[in-house]
Parts: structure tokens; sequence; C-alpha cells
């Protein structure tokens, strides 16, 4: 019991913080009301805890360490499908109310590409091509590893209900709207994945250096999402652009709209994430007297290179913020 009340005092000093932070936050009125739910909150959730780690210390541990140490693709699988879930329904605002459904699917589009070609589908195709051609990969690689006789058109197919049921999920929240383009790209992304990676990642030059290949795919990826839609600025505007970086750390947080901080703070977490596990990964780092400090000053390195070139874009504002994330 005295954890669980423990851990309720926790939540509730935690909850006190945050409401005493909101008296600097614009829009913002701190309640005690709420630090008390928190409280509330944190003492049901170590209950709860308390009552799965018990009934599912032994079973539950060894049945992950299990499946991590024998299947740790799917550790990255979950990544992958975690980032898609998050691009498709954040905020998770979900709404059961028929007329707010109903204005969705109105929204929606049946047919593919009805609209003619949009600049953004370059995007499209980077981040839902790429991110389901790398998932249509995994998922192969993991089917055939529990049922050797699994085929590629058995993984497309579920490739194809994941994705179709992702993007029909859509309608079930505010502001979303189902798009037939998306299953369209996504499961010939899967299909790309499914044909090409096998016979990529059996290449002699990839089995040799699979760790800087793997480096030079997650770098690429986050050059891409940092530095898109790359429109370089002439050398005379450069003094100006200078001018402009945010030295102050989450300057621009404190004045935006909350989801969509919140939203661009996990998008670049998340992506950052994948760099430091593939840095830690390379044998140069592996060898070293303090391999983590050595990887995390690389990592700050190539954060603040990505950032500095941004200078040289004219729709991005370079920022300490960012770096720091």
């Amino acid at each position: 019991l005295l954890p669980t009340l423990v851990t309720a005092v926790y939540g509730w000093i935690f909850g006190v913080v945050i409401e005493s932070g909101q008296t600097l936050s614009p829009g913002r009125i701190p309640s005690l009301l709420d630090a008390f739910c928190n409280g509330l909150g944190a003492f049901i959730g170590a209950i709860w805890g308390l009552v799965l780690v018990r009934s599912f210390r032994g079973s539950f541990k060894a049945v992950l360490i299990h499946v991590l140490r024998n299947q740790p693709t799917l550790l990255l699988l979950g990544y992958f499908l975690l980032g898609v879930l998050a691009n498709s329904y954040f905020p998770f605002d979900v709404t059961l109310d028929v007329s707010a459904v109903w204005q969705n699917i109105k929204r929606s589009q049946l047919v593919p590409f009805q609209k003619g070609v949009h600049h953004y589908w370059f995007e499209l195709l980077i981040e839902k091509g790429l991110i389901f051609a790398g998932i249509g990969y995994l998922v192969l690689t993991n089917l055939q590893r529990l049922w050797r006789t699994t085929g590629a058109g058995v993984a497309w197919l579920l490739c194809c209900a994941l994705v179709c049921a992702i993007e029909t999920g859509k309608v079930f929240f505010a502001g979303r709207a189902f798009y037939a383009e998306n299953i369209m790209i996504a499961s010939l992304g899967a299909l790309l994945g499914i044909i090409l990676l096998p016979s990529l990642s059996a290449l002699s030059w990839v089995k040799r250096r699979p760790e800087a290949v793997w480096f030079a795919l997650v770098l690429g990826f986050l050059i891409y999402l940092e530095l898109s839609p790359f429109d370089w600025i002439v050398l005379r505007d450069l003094p100006e652009r200078f001018s402009r970086i945010e030295w102050l750390p989450f300057k621009a947080y404190y004045s935006a709209e909350p989801l969509s901080a919140l939203f661009d703070l996990q998008k670049k977490i998340y992506s950052s994430i994948p760099l430091g596990f593939v840095v830690m990964s390379l044998p140069a780092i592996k060898v070293a007297s303090s391999p983590r400090r050595k990887a995390a000053l690389l990592c700050i390195v190539i954060a603040s290179a990505i950032e500095l070139a941004q200078v040289l874009l004219s729709s991005r504002i370079p920022s300490t913020t960012d770096v720091i994330i």
C-alpha cells in the first residue's frame, strides 16, 4: 500500500508543478482540482500497475525477453507502426458523434488522385511509401521466422489490410478523412519493400557493413525531414537569415498553440531516436573508452550541423530548441 500512496503523492506534486507552469502560459488557467485529479490518476495507475506486475512478473518478462532476443525486428516494426498511428490520428480527438463521422465521410476521397497532381505528393511518397516499404519488409521477415513457408503475397495482403484499417479509422477522429490515394501509395510502398529489400539486404557489401548502411539510411531520412522542401536562398540573403536564428531555447513553443507544439515535439523526438540507436551501434563507437559519451557528442554535432544548414532555406528557421530536442 505504501508504494501506491507515495506514487499518488508524486503524481500530485507533478500536477502542482504543471499547474504552476500554466501561470506563465498564454490561454491556460491553473487549477488545484486538476492537480488533485493528477494525483488520483497516479494512485489508480499505481494500483493497476501493482496488480499487473504481481500477476505477470514472471511469465510476461520471460515471454518479452524471448521475443526480443529471437525476433528483435518486432521492436523496429512497433516503432514504425507507432509513428504511422501518431501521424494519422494526432491529436487523438476521438468522436463518436454520428454527424461528425458523417462529415468526415463526406470529406473523404474514395477515388484515388481525384483532384489531380499536387506538390505534396512527393512528400507523401517519401513519408508513406518509404515507411511502409520498411513495414512490409519487417512484416515479411517476422512472418517467415514464425512460419517459414509464408510467402510475399501473404505479407503484402496483411500490410494492405493494415493500411485500410488505419485509413478507415480516420473517420472516427475529428477533422480527419479517408483518402484512397494514401492506401494506394502505402500499399505500393509495402509491395516494393517486400520485393526489393530482401534482395538488397542480401548484397555482400550490406552484409559486411550493416551498421554503416543503417547509419546512412537514418541520417539521410533525418536530413530530408529537416531540410525539405529544399527551397534554397541566394547568398545575398545570408546575413538576414543568420539574424533570424532563435537562440533562446523553446521560444517558439511559448506562444504556439499547445497541440501544435506537442505534435512538433513528438515528431522531432520520434525521428531522432533511430539516430542515437545507429550511432551507438557503429563499430568505432562501440570500441571507444566512453561509447555513450562519444555517441552523444556525435549526435549533437549532427543535430547542430543539420540545424545550421537550415540557414540556407527560406522556409526554415534554425533554433537551439531543435538541437536540444
